[in-house]
This record gives C-alpha cells, structure tokens and sequence, in this order.
C-alpha cells in the first residue's frame, strides 16, 4: 500500500509551480527530462553499464556492452573510471543510448539517454532523457498498485500523462514532488494501461489540465480553490463520492515524549543513550524536519509535543489552518549554567500544507479530519482518506472498475468538463528504422509494409531501369498506395505477395514493362486485378502521360538522364501533388514543352550541368534548386521544399530503387529522402541532418553501411537531450 501513500505529496506543488500548457503543443511523442533521486539518492560514486555499445559526448569515453563503468566526483569534476583506470575527467558527461536499450545506474534498470551532473559540488545526479510513453510505464506501477483492475490503471495512466504532458518542458525529478517514476519497471496490466491509452490526455480550455489524484478522498471530493487558493476550476468541484471507500484513519501520540524532571541536565551521558521518545515514529519525522530547518547532523531528541489541532474547517470538510507546538533538545547545547537547552517550537494558526509534513503524512493522512481529542496524556485524531482528496481517488477509481466503469467513466467522474484528447500517434521504438530488404523488390515491400496496411490501388514500375519510374511517385500518392517494383519480363513473387496483403483492386504499370503479351500484365490480371498502363514512347513521354493525372498548375522538371534530383524533390512533389515532368539537358522534349504551356510555375531540380539556362528560360516562372553534386542538390531541395522536421529518411544516392519506393512512405509521413553515399555521409550532408529528430533508412547495410546508422543514431539522441 506503500504506493498510494506517495501520491498524498505530490500534487501540492502542482498548481503553484505550473503555468498552462496548450493542448496543441505535441504533435510527436516528447520526450522526458527526469533527474534520478529518489532510488538513487546522494552519491558521489555511480556504477553504469549498458546493454549495448554506447557513446558519449567525450570521444575518449566509449562503453562497451555488458562492461561496468564508474563515474566519481574528484574535485568537483566527473573523473571515468574502467576497473581502477581513470580514462577522463570532464566537467558533464551525455550518454547516448537508443530508447530501446537498458542502462543500470547502480543496479537499477533505465531506458533512454542520460546527462550527468555534478550536484552541489559533490554528488553524481544523472538526467535521464527518455520518451514519455516509456516513462509513464516507470510511473504507473509506482503510483497505483499494478494488480489492480486494468480500468483503474487506464484511469491512472491518463492522469500521470496528462501531468507529464504539461512538465514536459521542464527538467522534473522521480519523487513524489512529481510523479514516482521507477525507471525500467513492467507489469503486465500496467503496460497494458499504457499501451492501450497511448497518447490520450485530459484537455480543458484547449489546455492540459492539473490531473491530480490521491490515494482516498474519503467520500468527497475537494476544490483546488480549499486545497490551495486561487479560482475553483470546473473539472475540481466538491462532491459526494460514492465509489471511495472512505479509509477512515486515527493517530494517537503522547504529549509528553521524555520526562526530564529526573534527568541530569548537566551530565546527559549518565542517561542519553538509553532514553527514547514513546511515540518514535512520530518523533522521527519531527526530528526529519529539524534536521532540514539548521540541526543537521545533530543528535536531536523531542520532549513533548503538547499541541496539534487543525482548524479553519472549509466548504469541502477539510481543515486549512493548524497548531503545533513541540520541545526538544540537542546533545552539546547547554545554557550558562551548563545545562541541557530546552528549545520550543510553535506553530500558531499556520498552513494545515506546512503542519501536517512535520508529524509525517503516513500519520495525518489527509486534511479531512473528523475528531479531534486532546486530554492531560494524549492527543487523538481521526479522519477519512489519504492525501488532498482533489482531483481522482485511486481507491474509488479502482471500486469503480471493479464494478464494471470503463476508464472513461472513471474519468468522467473525477475531472467533470474535460475532454479526451489524443495528442499524437505511435511511431517507430527505433531512433534510426532500417527498412530493407535481401534485394531491392523486398526492401519496396518493406517500404510498402511499413506505410499501407491495405491498399485499393499499387503502382508498379521497374527496378531495373529508372526512367519511367521517376515520374511516379506523386501518382501512387494520389491513388492511396505504394510504388512497388518489378522485373520486367517476371512479376517477383515478394511483389506478388504484397499486392494480395493489400486486397488491391487495381494496379497501374508505368512505362514498357506492362506491353502487349507481358507476363507481369498477365500474372497481375489473373490475380483478378483491374490492370491500367501509362507509358509514352519514350521516358519524357511517359512523363507526361503521369503528369497529364495530376492536377496542378505547377510542375516540376528534372533531367531524364539521370535519377538523384528527381529522387530529392519526389517525396516533395508527391505531398503537394505536383507532376514531374523530364527533359534533356539542352533542350525541352516536344510532348513536355507542350504540357508545360499549361502551367503557371515550374521548379527546376539540377544546377546547370544538368539543366541549362537555355532550357530554364524557356520555362513558365521557373525556380531553380541546385548544387555542384547531386548531394549539393538534394541539400538545396529539401532546405527549400521543406517538408516536416521530424523525420527524414536516408537513401542510397548511387542508386535509384530504395530512394524511388521511400518517396511515397516520406511523402506520407511529411519527410523529406535525403541522399547519402554508401560508406559515409558527404560533408555537406553532415550539418544538415543534425536538424532532425528521427530517421529511417532505406535499403540493407551493404547499400546504407552500419557506421551510418551509428552516425544518426547519435544525432538523434543529441537532439533529443537539447
């Protein structure tokens, strides 16, 4: 019941500390910035190790999978330690780690990246970068107890993402000053809870609201207005509950702690040591709070408590106001005359939120208090519940699962006037996703995997030759499905197979390969699909034919002669549904210079070489985006044809076939293909892929080698960790 007891803490610092947060602030799944206190504690020697290889900001400081690492504070420095070999001192320290693998810091299990601190000059702190969904699964358990029934939990998860959503622009930590997070914990139905709720948040003015809980509330619920000032809100009204099981509670204590009237004041030693406090439990949790107010590392004993009473009872039944007087005396603090010091302290008509921590909140467990007794050897209080009482009660959420409420009722009930909004979509695990195939043919069905899970309509080009294919990006977009490949004298029967997952109904060939008497024509109509074909009688002509589908008063003109700048801008002209359309370098083809006399605006992909200005101003309002290397180009394209900053997806540029099939999944997804050598990124590429968060690869490790997964890899996790 450990759990439902740190939940009474947690939500006294919620409103004060919080301004609004705009429900439309996510589109992607955040990530959390949360410092590791609570199960770590204050420690000036950390060990780490991680599941996989790692890297770090220092590039002298690698670890190796499995192998345990040291970080010690020396001289207010972090210093690296393998075994007893110190391999660097710095100042901070990140470890880039993908969210799929598991680091222990000091035995205990965390997913994500981290950055360590040096905190007051002498402890460790580690930070810990790690997406949200994966962190609600940390906090779940720790905040209500994970066998209970699935509903509850939902109800739970809710809340604690609605809580994180609106921190997530902040550096929390993992006590109950916030939410208890345990790191890498799973439970079967808390995990559910999560997975199942993905993304859903609790919306109020168009904002994330306080979703605050306890453990009880006793029967009634309270206002934020009684709890902590300021306006009631809406969704935090005052009211029966009928569903908590009210947990009604007493403490009793003795007024007098330690009788001193037969003690030595001026020689403790005859005695110290034997004496102790009648209501320990008590008492320590006063003498936690004077070790925090100036008498730390004091030995410290409490003479008497003589008063505590709260006062100021508000609309809810709860009180807000209190008394709390108590004695004690230190060993060593002496008067004058050499005598032990009595010291008093008193809390007269104080905050209820400032007495009730003193005595300790597993005691006072909540403000609704309904009998209060004091007499010449006791003081006796009782109450009903745990903790604030706003906001839901874990208890009544769970009787009401247990009696059959969906998560939403439970909802419904607690946070009255809210919504359920669901804030964004699942998306990959992987920071870097590799979507390949043994071949080409496979990686497309990849590619189509990935994006379609049905599709009336394929579009099927060659994967042997580029030319008819260029065009057809912005078409397959247009009919809903993806580009698939094809031999042209065979249909592949992985290409097959993908079409009847799909439940396609129709299938348009682009170019030759679907001619009179062609086996993959004829395998396609015994399939029993409706089969079109759009072919000129040359590359630019068949351009044109695919342009001639697509409405638009713009195009797009890119050379037939090779394929990397058609390949930049495809997923750009598959998004905003513009043809490409081919033309020679040193002269515009006859069918393309006529389609082109019916548009108003051109965008011209290639620098001179590959187009000429003779060429570009014979063009309608052209607009040239181009470089000295097909690499420069694609750069200068996705710079200015931007589509969305999350994601890009990285392509071979020696090759057309995997960057062909990705345009249409990236024009999906608003991503942009950009183009790589096999071994390496070129230079110019480098920058600029640090402005994105997330990549897919397109094509296997012998066409995108592993070193620039890595690469990526660490990009992401840089930027993640900003």
């Amino acid at each position: 019941m450990k759990k439902l007891f740190f939940v009474c803490i947690i939500s006294l610092f919620f409103l004060s500390s919080i301004s609004l947060r705009s429900a439309q602030a996510e589109t992607t799944e955040p990530v959390m910035k949360v410092k590791l206190i609570n199960y770590l504690g204050n420690k000036n020697d950390i060990s780490i190790q991680t599941s996989s290889n790692a890297s770090t900001s220092d590039v002298e400081v690698n670890l190796k999978a499995g192998d345990i690492y040291h970080l010690k504070v020396e001289e207010g420095k972090i210093s690296f330690y393998q075994g007893v070999s110190k391999i660097k001192t710095v100042d901070s320290l990140e470890l880039y780690t993908d969210q799929t693998d598991a680091t222990l810091i000091n035995g205990r299990s965390y997913m994500g990246s981290f950055r360590f601190e040096v905190e007051n000059n002498k402890y460790i702190r580690p930070i810990n970068f790690v997406r949200l969904e994966q962190y609600l699964k940390g906090v779940v358990p720790n905040e209500m107890i994970p066998s209970w029934h699935v509903e509850a939990l939902k109800a739970q998860a809710i809340a604690a993402r609605t809580y994180a959503l609106r921190n997530s622009n902040k550096t929390i930590n993992d006590t109950v000053q916030y939410q208890v997070y345990g790191g890498n914990t799973h439970y079967t139905n808390t995990d559910k809870a999560v997975e199942d709720t993905y993304g859903q948040a609790l919306i109020y003015g168009g904002n994330y609201i306080d979703a605050l809980y306890s453990s009880s509330n006793g029967g009634k619920t309270e206002s934020n207005a009684n709890a902590w000032g300021g306006s009631n809100l809406p969704y935090f009204p005052i009211k029966e509950d009928p569903y908590d099981p009210k947990n009604p509670w007493t403490l009793t204590f003795h007024r007098k702690q330690i009788n001193l009237e037969d003690k030595d004041l001026k020689n403790v030693d005859t005695w110290w040591d034997s004496v102790t406090e009648q209501d320990k439990v008590v008492t320590d949790n006063v003498k936690k709070y004077l070790a925090q107010h100036g008498y730390e590392g004091k030995d410290v004993k409490i003479v008497e408590i003589p008063t505590l009473n709260f006062t100021d009872k508000l609309s809810g039944d709860r009180y807000s106001k209190g008394n709390l007087e108590f004695s004690f005396v230190v060993k060593g603090d002496v008067n004058d005359k050499g005598e032990l010091n009595i010291k008093h302290m008193n809390f007269s008509n104080a905050k209820a939120a400032d007495i009730r921590p003193i005595v300790g909140t597993s005691f006072v467990k909540s403000y609704y208090i309904t009998k209060q007794e004091i007499n010449d050897d006791t003081i006796t209080l009782s109450g009903l519940g745990f903790g604030h009482g706003v906001g839901m009660s874990q208890y009544g959420a769970q009787a009401m699962a247990k009696q059959g409420s969906s998560y939403q009722n439970i909802l419904n009930f607690y946070y009255p006037s809210t919504t359920f909004s669901k804030q964004y979509e699942p998306t990959s695990v992987a920071i870097t996703e590799r979507l390949a195939g043994a071949e080409r043919y496979e990686t497309a069905v990849s590619i189509s995997q990935k994006g379609w899970s049905s599709a009336n309509t394929v579009v099927l080009a060659s994967g042997e030759q580029f030319p008819d294919a260029l065009a057809g990006a912005t078409l397959a977009s247009k009919e809903g499905g993806p580009l698939l490949l094809t031999r042209s004298n065979k249909l592949n029967n992985v290409t097959r197979q993908e079409i009847s997952r799909l439940g396609a109904k129709k299938a348009i060939i682009l170019g030759p390969l679907g001619g009179e008497g062609s086996s993959v024509k004829n395998e396609l109509t015994a399939m029993g699909l409706d089969v079109e074909r759009i072919y000129g009688a040359d590359r630019y002509e068949t351009s044109v034919e695919i342009a001639k589908r697509i409405n638009s008063n713009k195009a797009i003109v890119a050379s037939g002669l090779n394929f990397p700048d058609a390949l930049s801008v495809a997923s750009y002209a598959a998004k905003n549904q513009i043809p490409i359309l081919l033309t020679r370098p040193d002269r515009i083809p006859s069918p393309v210079s006529s389609i082109l006399a019916t548009k108003t605006e051109t965008i011209v992909v290639g620098g001179t070489g590959v187009i000429s200005d003779d060429v570009m101003d014979k063009l309608p309002n052209p607009t040239r985006y181009g470089g000295a290397t097909r690499y420069d180009t694609n750069i200068q394209v996705v710079k200015n044809l931007a589509l969305g900053k999350q994601k890009a997806y990285i392509a071979n540029g020696e090759d057309f076939p995997d960057a062909l099939a990705g345009s249409v999944l990236a024009a999906k997804e608003n991503a942009s293909i950009i183009l790589t050598l096999s071994n390496k990124l070129p230079t110019e590429t480098q920058s600029f892929v640090n402005e994105y968060n997330q990549f897919g690869i397109l094509g296997g490790e012998g066409v995108v080698l592993p070193s620039i997964s890595d690469y990526l890899k660490d990009v992401t996790i840089k930027n993640m960790m900003k």
